[in-house]
């Protein structure tokens, strides 16, 4: 019996020396704290990404450059000045070169408008008075012609005498062409009268006073 419990004793004894020999196993805060200190260190795998063909585009055309040849520029003349543009300059004039001569300076006179209208009036009058004085002419001749017609057609009737002091040419002339003659001046003296009396009535129309 003592030989059973000194082994039994032994056995034990050697059982608790074999557990304590046993390295000790970590706590399960440990196993988390190694696990997370093994995936940081770990990197992650990164995906490479997919690389496309890069699609190549053809080449476009490009129009030759025009090239146009400058003009060569001109040397400027040098300014030359005479006496005359100096005299301008320091007087204050402008140079009126080929535009002409300046328009007159405005009268100072206050009865120009009286004394234009008294010159025009005056040369109506004058011009007016020419214009009458054809027309009484001519109707002084066809009067005559008139006369004279009545001489020649009947001897009895005394002949009028010209205003115009001129010879009438009718020496040599048989009596049928004297009177065709009057009668040619007659029409050509009525024309000249009708003439005269329309561009006297014009005038008036023109120049009223």
């Amino acid at each position: 019996m003592r030989t059973r419990a000194g082994a039994a004793a032994l056995g034990a004894g050697l059982a608790i020396l074999a557990l304590l020999a046993l390295p000790p196993s970590p706590t399960l805060a440990e196993q988390a704290s190694s696990s997370t200190s093994q995936s940081q260190k770990s990197p992650a795998k990164k995906h490479s990404p997919q690389t496309r063909p890069a699609q190549t585009h053809p080449a476009k055309k490009t129009a030759p450059a025009r090239t146009s040849a400058a003009p060569a520029k001109k040397q400027a003349k040098p300014l030359v000045f005479t006496d005359a543009d100096l005299e301008k300059y320091h007087t204050g004039g402008e140079a009126t070169a080929g535009r002409g001569t300046a328009p007159p300076a405005p009268s100072s006179d206050p009865l120009k408008a009286f004394k234009d209208k008294a010159e025009k009036d005056r040369w109506r009058q004058t011009r007016s008075a020419e214009l009458q004085k054809r027309v009484a002419d001519l109707e002084g001749k066809l009067r005559f012609l008139e006369q004279k017609r009545l001489s020649i057609q009947n001897p009895l009737v005394p002949r009028p005498v010209d205003p115009s002091g001129e010879s009438d040419g009718d020496a040599g002339l048989s009596g049928e062409e004297r009177l065709a003659k009057n009668d040619e001046e007659i029409r050509n003296t009525n024309s000249q009268l009708e003439t005269a009396r329309k561009e006297l009535a014009s005038f008036l129309a023109a120049n009223p006073e």
